[in-house]
């Protein structure tokens, strides 16, 4: 009764041959009737309505940051502003051991109540970046976002970078922009819980959400810090690639936004002007090409910055590792850091007493003197700087008239640069005081200061980035809230114009250069073609009657003999 392939079936290779299965026909109709549609409105509904809630707490994530940052900012200059005014006292008064004395007490006193402040809450201590990376990866260690740290780690910050150890605040602010994150979602949901918008505070509940609040604090950190709201933005894409949202770029930059924006409200209230805001200003006012050999420069300095940047990786990788083994209880924590401040006290106050100081007019040695004897008899006409040809620095032009007595003077000129001259002659200033003897801010624009291309000479450079780099690495690691920017900025910096003063110096004079104008920048620099306004006629006339050289023969020889005679 099975027919011819009986039994055969059931020996096949696979197993007994089954029925096919019964078919069945294809529901293709969309159900889109009254109620389908009703619950797809309230779906969206409660979606807009999600999203708005969110980007209200995106929005309060970046006022919150701005006004945090500039709370640390004001209680960071407080806090120096104490400890300069009585330093400098002492040393007006040349008595250099009790100047010492002034500066280690401050020192000690301020790393030593953030050190205990963090070994109340240890999450504090340190950048904080690479727990919060880590986060951002999986691996959340418990207190890491919590308000006591978040307190705890604004305070203790504004202690350790008053001190003058050679450390900074941008790393530790982007840690605190990341507590700040969903510390405000927190904030949010306990002050709206009993609102209609509890509901929706709810559904943002979830890790994911909490992620995207710390990585987006994260952001607003680096630009309140920086005072660059596309750098958070390239810290989302750094970092949070793994979880990687075209979303989350736009929330992060509506985040950086707000925070730029509200702390130059708050610093420069309604004159909202973007043009001098940023963190280092290097105040780039002339418009200059570069040559081939020029490039090669930037080549060079890579490979030194490399370099030494390795040294110093390993160095703080060495001192980390003897501090992790030998330093772990509270009172040896204590003593290391006395070391460290005594140690730094010790190279500020006496490395710059016997250095010597240089005149102000040192400022413009580079210039030949028939350029600025022109500059001095036709101040009033100003045809020498408006002229096509040429490009003046603001800081050059600012001691022009300080030379010329038409301000204050030259102590006006050297007290708002930040130039030391304490233990000078007047008009004269110390190189090295004023590099050592400040904040770390401070030495970072003084570094990055144009137009003045003799402001610091290769001896005073390199003297001080050879102490600086010293005390950087043995100050790293210590157990308060510490960055590493600052130090970065400050000794790569040095090499650069280190590196700028060698090539100028050696291989081609400073006016005769283009590739430094606008980064260290001679006084007159020559301009591009078709740079700057169109000169007048009777401008024209005069300048021609000043130099036989045309404007182009100036461009293409790019020598001296370009100068106005």
């Amino acid at each position: 009764g099975r027919g011819v392939m009986g039994g055969v079936l059931d020996k096949f290779p696979l197993g007994p041959v089954k029925p096919a299965a019964p078919t069945e026909s294809a529901n293709f109709v969309v159900i889109y009737n009254k109620h389908q549609q009703d619950h797809i409105a309230e779906i969206r509904k409660t979606q807009r309505k999600r999203g708005l809630t969110r980007w209200f707490c995106f929005f309060l994530v970046g006022i919150v940051a701005a006004i945090f940052y500039w709370m640390i900012d004001n209680l960071i200059s407080q806090l120096q502003s104490a400890k300069f005014d009585a330093f400098y006292t002492k040393l007006r008064s040349e008595d250099y051991g009790a100047a010492w004395i002034v500066y280690l007490g401050f020192m000690v006193a301020y790393v030593w109540a953030a050190l205990i402040l963090v070994l109340w809450a240890p999450m504090a201590g340190g950048g904080g970046v690479p727990e919060v990376i880590a986060f951002l990866n999986g691996s959340w260690t418990r207190g890491l976002f919590d308000f006591k740290t978040m307190i705890v780690k604004a305070v203790a910050l504004a202690l350790s970078v008053s001190s003058g150890i050679a450390i900074g605040p941008e790393g530790p602010f982007i840690h605190l922009g990341a507590i700040v994150g969903p510390q405000v979602f927190w904030w949010v949901n306990t002050a709206l819980r009993k609102s209609p918008l509890a509901k929706y505070l709810t559904q943002l509940e979830s890790d994911t959400e909490i992620r995207n609040f710390v990585v987006i604090g994260a952001a607003a950190g680096i630009a309140v810090a920086f005072r660059a709201p596309m750098g958070g933005v390239i810290f989302v894409l750094e970092e949070a690639i793994s979880f990687f949202d075209a979303k989350l770029i736009f929330r992060t930059y509506f985040v950086c936004a707000v925070c730029y924006y509200m702390l130059l409200l708050i610093y420069q209230g309604e004159n909202l002007s973007t043009d001098n805001f940023a963190e280092y200003n290097s105040h780039l006012t002339c418009e200059v090409g570069y040559d081939a050999e020029d490039l090669l420069m930037f080549v060079v300095l890579g490979v030194l910055g490399g370099f030494f940047g390795s040294i110093w990786n390993w160095l703080i990788i060495r001192v980390a590792s003897f501090r992790a083994k030998h330093i772990r209880h509270g009172w040896k924590r204590l003593v290391d850091a006395l070391v460290v401040c005594c140690v730094t006290a010790l190279l500020v106050t006496f490395s710059p007493i016997n250095y010597g100081c240089v005149p102000a007019d040192h400022l413009m040695s580079h210039i030949p003197e028939n350029t600025f004897e022109v500059a001095k008899v036709e101040q009033a006409t100003s045809s020498v700087f408006n002229d096509d040809t040429f490009c003046l620095s603001d800081t050059a032009w600012q001691y022009f008239r300080h030379y010329n007595e038409t301000d204050p003077g030259i102590k006006a000129f050297l007290h708002d640069n930040y130039l030391s001259t304490i233990g000078c002659p007047p008009g004269q200033y110390n190189e090295l005081a004023s590099l050592i003897q400040t904040s770390g801010h401070t030495g970072v624009r003084l570094i990055f200061s144009s137009g003045v291309y003799n402001m610091f000479r290769a001896p005073s450079l390199l003297i001080f980035v050879l102490i600086y780099f010293f005390l950087s690495f043995i100050a790293a690691t210590l157990s308060v809230p510490a960055g590493m920017v600052v130090p970065s900025l400050t000794i790569g910096g040095c090499m650069g114009r280190l590196l700028a003063i060698f090539y100028n110096s050696l291989i081609r004079s400073p006016l005769a250069t283009r590739l430094w104008t606008q980064a260290r920048g001679p006084w007159l620099a020559p301009r591009r073609s078709g740079a700057g306004p169109r000169a007048s006629p009777s401008r024209s006339r005069s300048s021609s009657s000043r130099s036989p050289v045309t404007s182009a023969s100036c461009r293409r020889s790019r020598l001296r003999s370009c100068l106005p005679a």
